[in-house]
């Protein structure tokens, strides 16, 4: 064995996806990705492939990697995204420490080139049961600060009807009104925790993806205009690993003047019964613990149930 250390490149997709399902097959954490989506994430318009990744590697095998994505847009900070993993064998060996504190070195740089002069976090996120993660990150000064719920429920049975408010028609994703979801995407998600807007270049880089499932997304419309938005996406990968088709309504969201009148709870009827008829065998999201509209009560109410808690973990690298 000759281990080396290298930053990723667009030709590592199959060896990441083998390290993927090596690691799933340990941990039993659900998280199922083919060649093609890893493929798909190294194409990232906000990932610096020779700059923001580094890979433990032997000859053709990655056994871990890190990686660094920059946000969209900023705030009062950059709150960069900090992922990666480590090949079961090789944890508790510092292999896992030595790319993290790779990244926590590397990442002021790429953030001062991106947004010159603006405080730079680091965010990471654990799955609650992930306890060598979270000893790691807290190692190098990492807090958590957020919680987060993973959702789901069964498609069986009638679906409850919710009725739709006067004055909103629900149909099916359309490409010519993509600007006006975008526009209700950020407009509903500027007072949630982490959030910041999304640009043309990410949210194309999003539903034109090869995830997105536009027969299963929703608009809420008011008139012509998007009053609200539920987007799906579905994860092949996993249903060839699990057997069953999953619907995972990656976003749900609408303008403030329409809070609090139903029209989320009636988009998430009218997307559940569509899942059903299309033959979805399960419907997931993940959802803000704390979130300010109330959302995990609209999910429950919904007939969604929590089954796994994530951590949301902060480094601040360079305060303000």
């Amino acid at each position: 064995m000759s281990l080396t250390w290298s930053p990723l490149t667009k030709d590592d997709a199959q060896a990441m996806a083998v390290l993927s399902a090596e690691i799933e097959a340990a941990d039993r954490a659900g998280e199922n990705y083919s060649a093609e989506d890893l493929a798909e994430f190294l194409d990232n318009p906000l990932l610096e492939l020779d700059e923001g990744t580094m890979a433990l590697r032997d000859g053709e095998r990655i056994l871990g990697y890190v990686h660094l994505i920059a946000r969209q847009t900023i705030e009062q900070a950059h709150w960069m995204f900090i992922g990666g993993d480590i090949h079961p064998d090789f944890r508790r060996r510092g292999y896992g420490r030595r790319l993290l504190d790779w990244a926590v070195e590397r990442a002021p740089a790429l953030s001062e080139r991106r947004y010159p002069g603006v405080p730079l976090e680091l965010h990471a996120g654990s799955f609650e049961k992930n306890h060598g993660e979270q000893i790691l990150l807290e190692q190098v000064g990492f807090k958590p600060v957020r919680w987060f719920y993973d959702m789901e429920q069964e498609l069986k049975g009638e679906v409850a009807e919710v009725p739709v408010p006067e004055g909103i028609e629900i149909v099916t994703w359309r490409p010519e009104l993509s600007l006006g979801a975008l526009a209700v995407r950020n407009a509903a998600f500027a007072d949630h925790w982490g959030s910041v807007p999304q640009t043309e270049e990410t949210w194309t880089y999003f539903v034109g993806g090869r995830s997105f499932a536009p027969e299963s997304s929703f608009l809420a419309l008011d008139g012509d205009d998007v009053a609200g938005i539920l987007l799906t996406a579905h994860y092949e990968a996993d249903t060839a690993a699990t057997g069953v088709k999953e619907a995972y309504i990656h976003l749900i969201g609408t303008r403030r003047e329409w809070r609090g009148k139903g029209v989320a709870g009636s988009m998430i009827a009218h997307a559940l019964a569509a899942f059903q008829a299309q033959g979805f065998g399960k419907a997931a999201l993940n959802v803000d613990a704390d979130s300010p509209s109330g959302a995990p009560g609209i999910y429950e109410r919904a007939g969604f149930r929590t089954y796994r808690r994530n951590t949301a973990y902060v480094l601040a690298l360079t305060p303000a």
